[in-house]
């Protein structure tokens, strides 16, 4: 694109950002990630981008370069940064970071269904039977209702 100057967006930043999580390619995502940030020519990272960085590092199973990338962001962190790191807890079954990133998501969120599922499972692959069940029951008695998954077809 630089050479035949076109100047990519956010979006298209964001397929590649995605594509190197996707692919395994840490150190190529967040040279791009750099870019964005350091090139005065280009947009500036949103939460989306950040999220993806998030998830970049949760893949490759670095959570806890993850949560001091959260923990660096010049913005507010959202929901979707909290979810991509909470999903890698799962993957890696990192009980401790899990623990933190439900309580912010909590704070940001309190009736989402997803964040109990998440931890309930992140619980349960690390063996932690009676945890996840506190945790699926604290959701029942909190009326907090997944929706059951449909299908067009």
């Amino acid at each position: 694109m630089r050479r035949t100057h076109i100047k990519p967006d956010n979006t298209s930043f964001l397929a590649v950002l995605t594509a190197c999580s996707h692919a395994g390619l840490q150190d190529e995502g967040l040279e791009y990630f750099n870019l964005m940030r350091n090139d005065d020519f280009l947009e500036l990272p949103q939460m989306e981008h950040y999220a993806t960085i998030v998830d970049l590092f949760g893949r490759a199973g670095n959570l806890h370069e993850a949560e001091a990338f959260i923990n660096s962001m010049p913005i507010e962190p959202g929901l979707s940064v909290y979810k991509a790191i909470l999903s890698s807890c799962q993957v890696h079954g990192n009980k401790e970071i899990a623990l933190r990133s439900v309580k912010k998501i909590l704070e940001l969120c309190p009736n989402d269904p997803a964040t109990y599922v998440l931890l309930s499972n992140v619980l349960e692959t690390g063996g932690y039977w009676d945890d996840a069940s506190k945790v699926r029951k604290l959701m029942c008695d909190s009326g907090v209702r997944k929706t059951p998954g449909y299908s067009w077809i």
